[in-house]
């Protein structure tokens, strides 16, 4: 079908082939691409990962309160596949494929499983992900996997190839203490990781990596979102080396921060509550605004041309899925009226999202070709 836009759009809908084409805005013009609905009636789908040979995602079945992984591939062929069916307690964000292999996080335990299927594997149970396992991410070789463990402050390397994990960074948390939590920096105080600190205590409030929701890396550093001090509606992107070392902020002040990527010499984010897409240098530097008056900015993913993101508009089920051409700074619209679109993945031709949907057993997983 060809979309309707009130949008400048040239090639208009009516010359797209009618066969699952339509126009898209880019710009003052418009191109011709080809949507598919890869998924639907899904039950409050979350992460999404893509590899060469599918997709995957999580549901969460709001009548058994039971998460599941599921997979289909990426030519859209064929029905959504269970990979990982309840008893695996799926985390509904924490996805990873390294295209023979499929990672993901119950909060405690870091599991692995051959894409194939098959019985899943523990790789990590205990102190590495004892607070919650948040943000997996594999290095460009896919020999490493990388998580902050949040409540304690700590980010973790596994070695796939050795087996073990290793503690990259972590920084020491103190309590962001209430006046009905005053009894110094106790352990029941800081369990509860609260926002406001108490005038009668002196002691600096540390680094809180409670709300930790994103984490990437390169080939030389680890980047995630946390939040400093008892300020925890204000986000901060940080950085550390793999090679192990004390956590830098990149950016701080930030507007309830989401999405997160790397490419190049760039960390990019979305400030879900700002409305912004933005940037800053690897290096560190001024934060740049590249996209402003969003509504509700939350998935994003980059490659070497364009960064991709998603605009949830949660009061009107109105989401978009936006890509920003690095060079020349060029908006793309690729698709409009989508229902609550949350969570966004690319691979060399496509882009892949997830809408979370207005009702129960409304979700979609979605695809949109070429680039």
């Amino acid at each position: 079908m060809c979309y309707p836009t009130t949008l400048s759009c040239s090639p208009t809908c009516a010359s797209c082939d009618g066969t699952g084409q339509y126009c898209v805005w880019v710009g003052d013009g418009g191109a011709c691409e080809t949507l598919l609905t890869l998924a639907s009636g899904q039950d409050e789908p979350g992460g999404i990962a893509v590899d060469s040979h599918n997709v995957y995602w999580a549901t969460f079945d709001s009548n058994t309160a039971i998460e599941s992984l599921l997979s289909i591939p990426v030519t859209g062929s064929g029905s959504p596949t269970y990979v990982a069916d309840g008893g695996y307690d799926v985390d509904h964000d924490q996805i990873a494929s390294s295209g023979s292999r499929l990672y993901w996080a119950t909060g405690y335990v870091v599991w692995s499983m051959n894409i194939d299927g098959g019985d899943a594997t523990v790789l990590v149970s205990g102190p590495p992900a004892s607070n919650g396992a948040k943000g997996l991410s594999l290095d460009s070789t896919a020999s490493n996997l990388f998580w902050v463990n949040v409540g304690v402050g700590t980010a973790w390397d596994f070695s796939l190839d050795a087996g073990s994990a290793t503690e990259v960074s972590s920084q020491p948390m103190a309590c962001c203490l209430t006046s009905s939590c005053c009894d110094g920096v106790s352990d029941a105080c800081c369990a509860k990781s609260e926002a406001i600190c108490c005038d009668s205590i002196t002691a600096p409030c540390s680094i809180q990596w409670d709300n930790a929701s994103a984490l990437v890396v390169d080939s030389e550093s680890m980047y995630w979102i946390g939040s400093l001090g008892c300020a925890s509606s204000e986000g901060t992107i940080f950085k550390a080396p793999l090679a192990g070392g004390q956590p830098v902020q990149l950016a701080t002040g930030q507007a309830d921060p989401l999405g997160l990527a790397t490419y190049g010499s760039n960390i990019y984010w979305t400030n879900y509550g700002g409305g912004t897409v933005m940037s800053v240098s690897i290096d560190g530097g001024k934060p740049v605004v590249l996209a402003s008056d969003r509504i509700s900015p939350w998935g994003l993913a980059a490659d070497g041309i364009a960064i991709y993101w998603v605009d949830e508009d949660p009061d009107s089920s109105q989401g978009t899925v936006m890509k920003l051409i690095l060079d020349g700074g060029i908006l793309v619209r690729l698709a409009a009226n989508q229902a609550y679109p949350i969570k966004i993945a690319v691979d060399s031709t496509s882009v892949y999202w997830v809408n979370g949907g207005s009702t129960t057993n409304n979700g979609s997983v979605m695809k949109i070709t070429p680039k």
